[in-house]
């Protein structure tokens, strides 16, 4: 209990400090030794949702509301708790990353790995996005992201939600860990 009173304190404390962060490096770890480039925000029409992702990593489970909006060019998250205090946004365009948080960085899961999750969910186009090491297999409810040789990096799962392709699911296979997402 006294955690819970600690934790709540510290986020009505934090709540008044915003950190703004610029990340002009827009690089993330595909396998734990190749780095890409995240693939750019380029996107054929605009959206909104609000979605529940759990996360799975070592028998941890955690969950985050992330809000998010896409324009032609830009993606902008918006996490907050489930009680719906903001922690951070992260905009994205072609200038760079953009963070706005109210908790230490070193709190956050990495930006960059982050958003690439979502690019390579997003990206309508990641054929042309991935370095020739990639191979991209996509269908109707499945993103298979493959290296060269046929190792699985990434699966996603998609349903269709409102006439909608969503990814519903993001299995990182190279660094153990699943991401599920509930539309709210």
């Amino acid at each position: 209990m006294n955690k819970l009173v600690f934790f709540l304190l510290s986020l009505f404390i934090i709540q008044g400090c915003t950190l703004s962060i610029s990340k002009p490096d827009l690089k993330a770890n595909i396998t734990k030794t190749d780095v890409i480039t995240i693939p750019k925000p380029v996107f054929s029409n605009k959206d909104k949702s609000t979605v529940l992702l759990t996360t799975n990593y070592n028998n941890d489970k955690r969950k985050l509301i992330v809000l998010t909006e896409n324009t032609n060019d830009a993606l902008v998250l918006t996490g907050v708790t489930t009680s719906y205090i903001n922690l951070f946004t992260l905009t994205y365009t072609k200038d760079g990353i953009k963070l706005q948080t109210k908790l230490p960085e070193s709190m956050l899961p990495p930006v960059n790995q982050v958003l690439l999750d979502i690019m390579l969910c997003k990206s309508e186009n990641l054929v042309n996005e991935l370095n020739e090491n990639y191979i991209v297999k996509d269908s109707t409810d499945k993103r298979i992201i493959t290296d060269k040789k046929g190792k699985i990096i990434y699966n996603i799962s998609f349903k269709s939600i409102k006439n909608k392709r969503l990814p519903v699911e993001i299995d990182n296979l190279e660094f153990s860990y699943k991401i599920y997402l509930k539309y709210l």
